[in-house]
């Protein structure tokens, strides 16, 4: 027994599937270790022309006798799972299509009947490299659903295919729902009637006359030491499940899971209204178009977690960048209220640090941030910003000329430190603190990008000759970067220049190089 929950009702008890019978339109022969039939179901006499007592006990490869031929091989590597061995013809000429699998010490043949006239294998392959071409256009999980649906119910010709996604384990929501026009069956009313198969969830499952009612295995075993039908192809139905199905006036039915990453992520239910058959090729094929289905699902639903990672992210740099923002603020603030020129100054420096770091998460947090950032935006923006901070006046002797070159975050952070550092020292001493002509200006050279900070101005003063906290600040993060600094000074002005490799990127190419040639 198990629960499962109908369209549009309540929780209910219903029946297992009947493990001791199977659908009428097949038979089963069930073979022991020793290679003899144990058990068997279904219309085995006309297959082979012998009573159900007879086949009992005897040899499977005894079963067909002249002149009809061996059965197809069983390979012995079989599992749970039904697979298609071969086909066989009966002792009419009928055509069968034989399925094999393992349950318990039991080795569990079907038979179903395969069509007298095969649809041409050509136009099965066909439609599925349309479904597979229609597959890969999907751009998310409801149009992969969509094309699914489609391309089922071409292949089956059933009145209505829907792809349902379980929701609380037991509901299939329809996702996507192709019928015929006019509709011949009831609307499903947002989900799937399910097929209460414990043993047997996982796997395809077709019935194409529900009027047909389960024959049982011969012979009945009191002991219950029958084999397990539960992974059966030509497995029936509970009695609430067919009640349900018929409610809906659906007279054959066509079930296959959609299996995503492992998990029973949905199915596709096809119904039709009169009773239809379903060959064993036709049911492949189906299978295969919802496999390429669950594929697409699959990859839908992987790039939509990196782009709700990718918002997390962002707003997780947002929200570093305000918090950054706030707290040099209140650095600036404390500077201007402090007594001291040198603390003053500190305060002033730190806020300047912070405001480098916050210009990195900034860029980071745009719609197309990513883990590279692009520095004529980031040096443009930080260096805007800090002469703002020190009045329009210095905004307006600010040239700043910045190739289009790219640098992981990480290094970005220590390389706007830098620079941020140079420029305060150009501002503070080449002019004696006057708004005087700076100019920013990054090129890449090679595999190096060279970043230069010069001015106009009176030269070096010995306080900036590189024993302050900042100089050696500059000096541990261009160590960082694997590169250096180089100072030159004179009557004309100062030139710093930090000198950092290039080095390849996530994208394959080397960081900077916009065309596959240096800027200068």
């Amino acid at each position: 027994m198990r629960q499962d929950i109908q369209s549009g009702g309540a929780p209910h008890t219903v029946p297992s599937l009947e493990r001791a019978a199977i659908q009428a339109h097949g038979a089963l022969l069930a073979i022991d270790d020793t290679g003899r039939i144990a058990s068997l179901a279904g219309a085995t006499d006309r297959l082979f022309g012998r009573t159900p007592h007879d086949l009992i006990g005897s040899p499977l490869v005894d079963t067909p006798g002249a002149p009809y031929g061996p059965l197809p091989a069983v390979p012995p590597d079989l599992t749970t799972r039904p697979r298609h061995v071969g086909r066989w013809l009966d002792r009419d000429r009928g055509r069968w299509d034989v399925s094999a699998h393992r349950s318990g010490p039991y080795t569990l043949l079907e038979f179903e009947p395969a069509p007298v006239h095969e649809p041409l294998a050509a136009a099965a392959v066909a439609a599925i490299l349309r479904a597979c071409a229609a597959f890969e256009s999907c751009a998310d999980v409801q149009a992969a659903c969509a094309a699914c649906a489609k391309a089922l119910r071409q292949l089956t010709g059933y009145d209505r295919v829907a792809i349902g996604r379980f929701a609380a384990g037991t509901v299939a929501v329809a996702a996507a729902v192709e019928e015929a026009a006019p509709p011949s069956l009831p609307s499903l009313a947002g989900s799937l009637p399910l097929p209460f198969a414990p043993d047997g969830a996982g796997l395809p499952h077709a019935v194409p006359d529900l009027a047909c009612l389960p024959t049982p295995v011969f012979p009945a075993r009191a002991d219950g030491g029958e084999p397990d039908l539960g992974h059966c192809v030509l497995r029936p139905i509970g009695a609430a499940q067919r009640g349900h199905l018929e409610s809906q006036g659906v007279e054959a039915s066509l079930w296959l899971p959609i299996v995503v990453g492992g998990r029973q992520w949905g199915a596709a239910a096809c119904h039709h209204a009169t009773p239809r058959a379903m060959p064993c090729a036709l049911r492949l094929a189906c299978e295969t178009v919802v496999r390429e289905c669950a594929l697409r699902i699959e990859a839908c639903e992987a790039h939509e977690r990196q782009r709700q990672a990718g918002l997390l992210v962002q707003e997780a740099h947002h929200r570093m960048q305000n918090s950054l923002h706030i707290v040099a603020a209140m650095l600036r603030l404390q500077a201007r209220q402090a007594t001291g020129d040198e603390v003053r100054s500190e305060l002033e420096a730190a806020a300047e640090r912070l405001a480098a770091v916050s210009a990195v998460h900034r860029q980071l947090s745009q719609p197309d941030g990513a883990r590279e950032v692009r520095l004529d935006a980031y040096l443009g923006q930080l260096c805007t910003e800090l002469a703002r901070s020190w009045g329009d006046a210095w905004l307006e002797q600010l040239s700043i000329d910045v190739c289009r070159a790219s640098l992981a975050a990480e290094s970005t952070i220590s390389l706007g430190l830098v620079v941020t550092e140079l420029l305060t020292n150009a501002a503070k001493y080449a002019y004696r603190g006057a708004p005087g002509p700076i100019e920013v200006r990054a090129r890449t050279h090679g595999t190096w990008l060279h970043v230069t900070i010069s001015d106009r101005g009176c030269g070096m003063h010995s306080e900036v000759a590189g024993t302050g906290f900042g100089s050696r600040l500059n000096r541990l993060f261009a160590a960082q970067l694997g590169g250096d600094i180089q100072l030159a000074s004179g009557e004309a002005g100062t030139t710093a220049t930090l000198r950092v490799p290039l080095l390849p990127t996530r994208r394959g190419r080397v960081a900077g190089a916009t065309a596959g040639a240096d800027t200068h």
